[in-house]
């Protein structure tokens, strides 16, 4: 049933052709276009063989067409309108091939058009028109073998040689290869004894393209490593442009990744950045590693922001003890902590802080600001040096833009607080530099990151929460 159908709309198809040409051929009948009549008619004809109206019509046509275009390539010839006659004597001789008269008029109409072929061609070189004119030499032996126009055709090939050589060499030293060898094709197919050079300018080609290859992929290279990625993709495209090549493909495609994965980071779009780089890294064709880096940074994992340790100066900013009297040594327990001041606390600094009296030892607690506005608080310890080990977890990466805020607090036994020292840390450099240490004029803390792969975010030990989460940071206190 399907087949049937199938055959019934082709044959819908092949009637409403025929139709169409029988009625074209109609209308051009009807104007005395004649040859376009035939075609048309000639054209239904083969769609609809056994139809005897269309056969009588293409006949009429073919004959018209035939007296028409006889008579216009007389009048042609006669008046030495040579183009027109060549035009008409192939039509009729494409209907009536054995007409003699038609057929002779023909090779008349052909050796004149391929005579004027060979004068604009010669005047052509003399305008520097060199490809038309070999286009005009090999048209005129197309149309004509006769003995005048073959000489006249040789001796305006000597000419045409003689201004092309010169200037392939021109083109040739000026690196213009293409044009170069185009014109030498134009050439040969006018002189086969030019192959030989056409053949050295395509070597020439060659090499210079291989060479230029290599330059521009080197050029890409060393622009990537400068970080100028856009640039080197460009030099890895113009590369494959002149010699196809999988590794500058595979370079072209690592440093048009690289671009989108730092526009990602640029609009803080942490997922787009990493697929990029995946994809990037996953080429394995830059020797700086610089995808791969990327990546590390971008992916976003836990991180432990852990509190180290915390440490305050002896005397207060105004050079009294933060509780208690005034004792011996404290002076020099003092020097000790001012001349280490910025740097993590050794062992010298411990052990003068050890020798500070219990009553001059504030009750010290630190202060989380983290950059969703939670704050959380280790518990308060006697100590002017206090390892809390108080650790937050905080999903992050290399390029996080929030800080975290630490405030280092003096609790005093009626409750009141005290504050010894405010700072902030970047996210991201925390993160990068995995230590850090955060220092005010009487306080320091020192705090690293550590990834903790499998830790949930805003889980927290050894802290306790101090305000409700979304709840305002502490601003730090002003300075006297």
């Amino acid at each position: 049933m399907r087949l049937r159908s199938l055959l019934l709309s082709v044959a819908v198809l092949l009637l409403a052709a025929c139709v169409a040409h029988d009625k074209a051929g109609d209308r051009a009948a009807a104007v005395g276009d004649w040859k376009s009549a035939y075609g048309e008619y000639r054209q239904a004809v083969q769609d609809k063989p056994d139809d005897p109206v269309l056969r009588q019509k293409l006949a009429e046509a073919r004959s018209q067409a035939l007296a028409w275009s006889t008579n216009r390539a007389r009048a042609c010839a006669a008046q030495g309108s040579w183009d027109c006659a060549l035009v008409e004597t192939d039509f009729v001789l494409s209907v009536d091939a054995g007409n003699v008269e038609m057929a002779t008029l023909r090779r008349m109409a052909a050796d004149a058009v391929a005579q004027g072929r060979v004068s604009e061609a010669r005047a052509q070189i003399a305008r520097g028109q060199l490809a038309p004119a070999a286009d005009g030499i090999r048209t005129a032996l197309q149309l004509s073998s006769a003995p005048a126009v073959v000489s006249a055709a040789r001796a305006v090939t000597a000419e045409w040689e003689r201004a092309a050589l010169p200037q392939s060499d021109q083109l040739r030293a000026a690196h213009r290869w293409p044009e170069a060898i185009a014109l030498l094709q134009a050439g040969v197919s006018l002189d086969p004894s030019l192959q030989p050079r056409l053949d050295a300018a395509a070597r020439e080609y060659e090499a210079w393209r291989a060479a230029e290859h290599d330059r521009l992929v080197a050029e890409g290279v060393a622009l990537g490593e400068a970080g100028r990625w856009t640039e080197a993709a460009d030099r890895f495209h113009a590369a494959q442009e002149l010699r196809p090549d999988p590794r500058a493909r595979a370079l072209e495609r690592y440093a048009r990744l690289v671009v989108a994965g730092d526009q990602a980071i640029a609009g803080r779009d942490w997922a787009g950045a990493t697929r990029s780089f995946q994809e990037a890294a996953a080429l394995d064709v830059d020797r700086t590693g610089y995808a791969r880096a990327q990546l590390a940074r971008v992916t976003m994992r836990p991180y432990a922001i852990r509190v180290k340790s915390v440490l305050v100066t002896p005397l207060r900013p105004d050079g009294m003890p933060w509780v208690g009297p005034r004792t011996p040594g404290i002076e020099r327990a003092q020097n000790v902590v001012a001349r280490a001041w910025g740097r993590p606390a050794g062992g010298d600094v411990a052990l003068a802080l050890d020798r500070v009296p219990p009553v001059n030892r504030p009750a010290v607690s630190v202060e989380l600001v983290l950059p969703d506005g939670r704050r959380l608080a280790t518990s308060p310890a006697r100590s002017l040096l206090v390892a809390p080990e108080a650790v937050v977890v905080i999903a992050t990466n290399g390029f996080d833009p929030r800080r975290i805020g630490f405030r280092i607090l003096h609790r005093h036994a009626s409750g009141a607080e005290e504050s010894i020292g405010f700072g902030e840390l970047g996210v991201a450099d925390l993160v990068a530099r995995r230590a850090a240490v955060v220092a005010d004029r009487a306080g320091l803390v020192e705090v690293t990151a550590d990834p903790a792969d499998g830790a949930v975010d805003g889980t927290f030990s050894n802290l306790y929460p101090v305000a409700p989460a979304g709840g305002p940071p502490p601003r730090p206190p002003p300075r006297t």
